[in-house]
Parts: structure tokens; sequence; C-alpha cells
């Protein structure tokens, strides 16, 4: 399966290159970096955290069963008992991350589309007929030439879309 990813992905480049068409490269992961990232999305994630009013209630929850059943462990009380308070803080620690997924998908994913849309946006402007990103293709690269990447340029250029959306609402 790499074999064919590796050959299809050399052909595109060499399809590429043979039709003068530029093609371009970024890292996806520097996106996320909280000092030099898109900082629309860096915001995000920070507010997927810090603004979470459920997780404290089901943390605090959760720290009581803790409690209880090391204290029912201390006075030897039934095992069935604990059971019953184990299993109702696995369900506290369960929905405690599956309300962060949820924000997290409605938070940081509304803004990972709009990244993608600027992405297209950036590479229909500056002339490239494909921009890919290798957080995707990272296990069938062998080698891409530094000057392919255009991470930093896109970055700025999205930072500078965002305030240009916020400036106008």
């Amino acid at each position: 399966m790499k074999l064919f990813q590796i050959t299809i992905f050399i052909l595109i480049l060499v399809g590429a290159n043979f039709a003068q068409n530029k093609i371009g490269f970024i890292n996806g992961y520097e996106f996320y970096d909280e000092k030099s990232g898109i900082k629309k999305l860096v915001e995000a994630i920070k507010m997927t955290y810090e603004d979470d009013f459920i997780t404290p209630q089901i943390s605090k929850r959760a720290e009581e069963l803790k409690i209880e059943i090391e204290n029912l462990k201390k006075l030897g009380k039934s095992t069935e008992i604990q059971d019953v308070k184990f299993n109702e803080l696995k369900e506290k620690l369960n929905a405690i991350s599956e309300s962060k997924k949820k924000r997290y998908t409605l938070l940081v994913g509304l803004i990972e589309k709009q990244i993608n849309d600027k992405l297209e946006l950036f590479a229909n402007k500056n002339g490239y007929k494909k921009i890919f990103n290798i957080v995707d293709l990272e296990e069938s690269l062998l080698y891409i030439e530094e000057s392919a990447f255009v991470t930093n340029e896109f970055i700025k250029f999205c930072n500078e879309e965002f305030e240009k959306e916020k400036v106008s609402k």
C-alpha cells in the first residue's frame, strides 16, 4: 500500500513539474503553535479547555467517588458497593471525556474547516496547483525540498484573513 502511495505521489510531483505548475507543502502541526501558529485556532483550543463549565462539576463528583471508594475499602465494606461507586466514577470520567470531545469538535472543527477554505484561497491566489499537508502524507514521503514549504506564508495569510473578517463584523 505504501509503495502505491509513494508511486502516486511521485507521479503527481513529476506531472506537476512537467506542466510547470507550482506545488507547495505545509506542515499542519505548525498551525497549532501558540507563538507562531494561526491565532484564531490557538484561541479556540484554549477556550475549549479553559471555558469548560461541565468538567469541574463532574470532576468534583469523581473526586468524591474516589474518596468514597477508598473509605469503603478501609471499612472493609462489600466489594459490590465499591463496584457500584467505581462504575459511577467511570461514567463521570467518560462524561468528562465526551464533553471535551464535543467542545473541541464544535469550536476547533469549525475553525479547521475555515482554515482549509483559506488554504484553497491561498493556493489559488498564489498560483499553486496543489498544496499538500505533510501531516496527511508523513508516512509516504521520502524527502521534500525545504523551499517547497509555504507553511509560514500560509499562516501569515490565514491570520490576516481572519483579522479582516473580525474587522468587517
